[in-house]
């Protein structure tokens, strides 16, 4: 018998930084999965060898790390259970609750392929990515409210699509661990890496899986029983499925508790699922119908015909009926609503997907067609809609008069406001830094809005969890192009290839919500020269993400610093910040800039409000006809400016009046530049800086090096020389106001000269600096 591999692993010195790696891919993954919490592992031994018992581990990955790794060393595989068991074994029926839905590929086909190719085949972007051998990936999509008996259907629907393995389909699958060795080839033990791990994803429910993944699970029609179930794929030309009220596997789940032998709910049951599925619901209504002594299956296809799929009678219909047993208009109420409360309480049940509220606003917001709406109207219409559905199904409940006024409805989202399951803080909205909302063309998908993912430039089906409350300001039109604007880029730029490069990036990465380049953007240059309408342009198609504030909130001024500061209320979730004219020889308020382009939370409140914190997402943009004063000292304000110089000037018949408004209907195609921009930036990984902007910098800052500029022209160095500090001071002051410049104050001065290695000295007479003296 082959005796088991023994990885070979390099020096002590060599491996140190490979094996912390290791391990941090070991314990993200299990992070991401099971959080902090205890985990089932399993080891085995690979190869070819026989007797190959697993021995079962369990509890926290830093307490059996040691132990996995020596086990893995000697030629055992590691695997981990991604779903959460409840201790007390590792079978499907001890599993507590879905963590993920996962994919095994072990085919051929995605052997060459990058990491940004495999995540562009998803339209529902993965939350990890593992690669276990060359070629062969597990990649993961974080659950949320998964019953387990969905799970099975899921995971084959993935395999079918995607040429898995069907066989990773239970509940207590375990998948190899990130950070350990593949042992298959025991001459080549292969490193399982973790490839992709974005936690900052929304966790997806199965239906949002189902339809960002182009799945639908439907029951095969010779019973209505929840266990058979087959997935199949939506096959359409469309980029996105229809947006049902329900799906077909809820349709199932609500008709196993609804009784076909009375004629009234029977034909209401047909209307519902006509008008959900159109003529796929006959699949359905015959096998359930067929459970009715009465069953008569021409007479039930002639009622079927007979049905328009455009009737009052909707899927909700379904539910009601479920929720009631039976549903007919005598029922007994005692299972139902028995006061406001309940129906209150129902209510969250069946909404809070789509129906949340922020304690802290005191606001409602309701997901309607593919984004979050806060409008007061917006959110009154999908709670309305609910209860003149359930008045209409139920006439005859005690509540339904109530519920039919507005005093009902109010009283019932009084009591909804209460319920935590309903409950979100407002910064969970856009807190997606990769992705915006952007309004797409009827017929392209069941929404008006759709998810645009910035990494890759691969348009999705919007869903709840992605808290998406503002969308860009064009329409977005694959193909869509911009030969007017790119014309007017080439004119204000002169032509400058790398400056144009540059400042697509640059707006590309302005779409992002996140400042990782801790950056702000200055647009210099005297008037008719253009920046004033690329920023509008700009303002214009960023839509909802951008904003404009005044230049004197990026003013030096002294203020109370307990005092409130509205103006930083526009600046929340904007992700584009314009401004304009700053003054000659104003300074920036330089802890403010440092605080937007930085990563930190900041704090603001408003005129008679309490403290407000926000993390920043936004980059300015400020247009002026002046570069702020900036002390050549202070390198921090340096490095954060990027400055783009426009030197072109447009004057006479050059001008165009109406220029704006023909870029602006240049809008979808200039979006698909910036989104193509975006992706330029990620893939890059930083902004682009070009050799203008660098040399452009460096000018000013030598510039603004009046002391050096002082000392070069009005001083010799001399050794053992003295010059009284004040009598210096009164020099460099004279030399700077002659030459148009601003001094720096009498302290910063002395450091300035310190710094230079003019050492400041007491003396009798006073303070000098020494080594130097003043030309006469």
């Amino acid at each position: 018998m082959k005796k088991p591999s023994t990885t070979r692993l390099p020096s002590t010195r060599k491996s140190n930084k490979a094996t912390d790696k290791n391990r941090r891919d070991a314990f993200r993954f299990k992070q991401a999965l099971l959080g902090n919490g205890i985990a089932d592992f399993l080891t085995v031994t690979e190869g070819s060898g026989k007797n190959k018992v697993p021995h079962k581990h369990r509890g926290k990955l830093k307490g059996l790390w040691e132990t996995l790794t020596d086990l893995n060393k000697k030629g055992n595989a590691i695997f981990m259970m991604p779903n959460l068991s409840d201790g007390k074994g590792t079978k499907d029926e001890n599993i507590a609750r879905v963590n993920a839905f996962f994919l095994d590929y072990d085919g051929n086909e995605w052997k060459h392929i990058s990491l940004d190719k495999l995540l562009r085949k998803f339209k529902l972007k993965p939350h990890i990515v593992v690669k276990t051998s060359e070629g062969h990936y597990h990649v993961y999509w974080l659950a949320r409210s998964c019953k387990p008996n969905k799970f099975k259907a899921i995971q084959k629907a993935l395999a079918d699509k995607y040429g898995g393995d069907p066989k990773v389909s239970n509940l207590a699958r375990v998948m190899r661990l990130p950070g350990t060795f593949n042992h298959k080839d025991p001459d080549r033990p292969f490193l399982v890496t973790l490839e992709h791990c974005d936690k900052s994803l929304p966790s997806y429910s199965a239906n949002e899986l189902l339809e960002g993944l182009d799945l639908q699970l439907v029951q095969l029609p010779k019973a209505i029983e929840a266990s058979v179930e087959a997935a199949v794929l939506i096959n359409q030309n469309s980029t996105f499925r229809s947006n049902k009220a329900i799906t077909k596997d809820e349709a199932i789940q609500y008709l196993q508790q609804i009784d076909p032998s009375d004629r009234d709910i029977w034909i209401k049951v047909a209307m519902a699922l006509k008008s959900s599925f159109d003529n796929g619901g006959l699949e359905l209504f015959l096998p359930w119908s067929a459970q009715s002594k009465k069953y008569d299956e021409e007479e039930a296809k002639r009622q079927w015909k007979s049905i328009s799929a455009k009737g009052g009678v909707t899927g909700d219909t379904l539910r009601y009926l479920a929720r009631q047993g039976g549903g007919a208009s005598n029922v007994s109420w005692s299972r139902g609503p028995e006061n406001m409360l309940d129906f209150a309480s129902m209510l969250v049940q069946d909404l809070s997907e789509r129906l949340k509220y922020s304690p802290i606003e005191d606001r409602w917001y309701a997901f309607i067609s593919g984004i979050w709406l806060s409008q007061k109207a917006s959110v009154e219409g999908v709670v309305r809609q609910y209860l003149q559905d359930f008045v209409r199904e139920n006439p005859r409940h005690p509540l339904s008069t109530r519920l039919a006024s507005i005093a009902g409805m109010t009283e019932v989202m009084r009591f909804a406001s209460t319920d935590s399951r309903c409950h979100i803080r407002s910064d969970v909205f856009d807190a997606r830094v990769d992705t915006v909302a952007v309004e797409i063309p009827e017929g392209m998908g069941g929404q008006k809005y759709a998810a645009m993912d910035l990494t890759t430039g691969v348009v999705r089906q919007a869903m709840p969890g992605d808290f998406l409350s503002k969308p860009m300001g064009a329409t977005f039109i694959p193909g869509a192009n911009c030969p007017r604007f790119l014309t007017f880029l080439s004119q204000i730029t002169g032509e400058d290839g790398q400056l144009l490069e540059a400042l697509h990036i640059a707006f590309g990465y302005a779409m992002f919500g996140h400042v990782r380049d801790q950056v702000m953007f200055i647009l210099i240059g005297e008037g008719s020269n253009g920046k004033g309408v690329l920023l509008n342009t700009m303002k214009h198609v960023f839509g909802a993400y951008a904003t404009t504030v005044s230049y004197s909130l990026l003013k030096k001024h002294n203020t109370n610093p307990n005092a409130p500061t509205p103006a930083l209320a526009p600046m929340v979730g904007a992700r584009l910040v314009q401004s304009s004219e700053f003054g000659e020889g104003e300074k920036l308020e330089e802890a403010l800039v440092k605080n937007i382009t930085g990563s930190d939370p900041i704090s603001y409140r408003q005129n008679y409000g309490s403290q407000t914190t926000f993390k920043p997402q936004c980059k300015i943009f400020l247009s002026s006809n002046y570069f702020p004063r900036i002390s050549f000292e202070h390198e921090a304000m340096w490095r954060r400016l990027f400055a783009i110089r426009f030197t072109k000037k447009f004057a006479g018949d050059q001008c165009n009046s109406n220029l704006e408004e023909q870029l602006k209907a240049e809008a979808s195609g200039i979006l698909n530049w910036l989104i193509e921009g975006a992706v330029k930036y990620h893939r890059l990984g930083k902004l682009l800086w070009p050799e203008s902007t660098l040399k452009y910098l460096n000018a000013l800052k030598q510039g603004a090096d009046t002391v050096g500029t002082w000392l070069k022209n009005s001083c010799r160095q001399v050794e053992g020389g003295a010059v009284a500090a004040s009598e210096a001071y009164a020099s460099y002051k004279l030399f700077t106001r002659n030459n148009n410049q601003s001094p720096i104050g009498v302290k910063e001065f002395k450091d300035v000269m310190v710094k230079k290695g003019y050492q400041a000295k007491r003396r009798n007479s006073g303070n000098v600096f020494v080594g130097l003296v003043i030309n006469e």
